[in-house]
């Protein structure tokens, strides 16, 4: 279950010539190694299991690597294995869950991707808002628009882009608002979402 002990015995394998025997074997040196869109494309939906140990034992890099991976597999039990990633103490573990759950467009996805504007990192804030603005989530316009005052210029850029696309016209007042922002990238974005 230890990535970096699969890792290294796939390694040594790879020096001794070995070669997989059948497809279960196949699929678990393909992941060890770091081949996960190879097993992603290979195996599909059975590459979920192995993806999800990585995601509890790799590093980081590989947590998103995989997390990247299963974005590529058109199975509901992707959302149940990546749902628990939005709780990670990792940035980017997060951030990666975030993108890729927000592509899947499942009702089940909405509440806990729009649970993270609160979020205490300012880079999963951002990846929140324009996962709400993906999903197009209207009911977001009003946290978005507080969003407009956050401390940091790429949470208000994000959230005056993502209040264009939604088009919430009770964002108006908060965009106008912005475009006396003491930053030109967030002044910018809040006029095009205006126009």
């Amino acid at each position: 279950p230890d990535s970096l002990v699969s890792g290294r015995a796939s390694q040594v394998l790879d020096r001794q010539h070995w070669r997989p025997r059948n497809a279960e074997e196949e699929l678990c040196h393909a992941i060890a190694r770091g081949g996960f869109v190879e097993a992603v494309t290979k195996f599909g939906a059975q590459a979920i299991e192995p993806l999800a140990t990585i995601l509890k034992t790799g590093s980081v890099t590989l947590q998103v690597k995989a997390i990247r991976a299963m974005g590529e597999i058109k199975d509901d039990r992707v959302i149940d294995t990546l749902l628990p990633c939005l709780q990670s103490p990792e940035r980017n573990v997060c951030v990666a869950a975030v993108e890729i759950l927000s592509e899947l467009t499942s009702p089940r996805i909405v509440d806990p991707l729009l649970s993270l504007l609160a979020h205490s990192d300012h880079k999963v804030r951002v990846a929140a808002i324009e996962a709400a603005a993906r999903l197009d989530c209207r009911q977001a316009a009003q946290t978005i628009s507080g969003m407009l005052k956050d401390s940091n210029w790429d949470v208000r850029t994000a959230a005056a882009v993502a209040l264009g696309k939604i088009g919430s016209s009770q964002a108006t007042e908060g965009l106008v608002a912005t475009i006396m922002d003491r930053d030109s990238g967030v002044r910018q974005a809040a006029i095009a979402s205006l126009g």
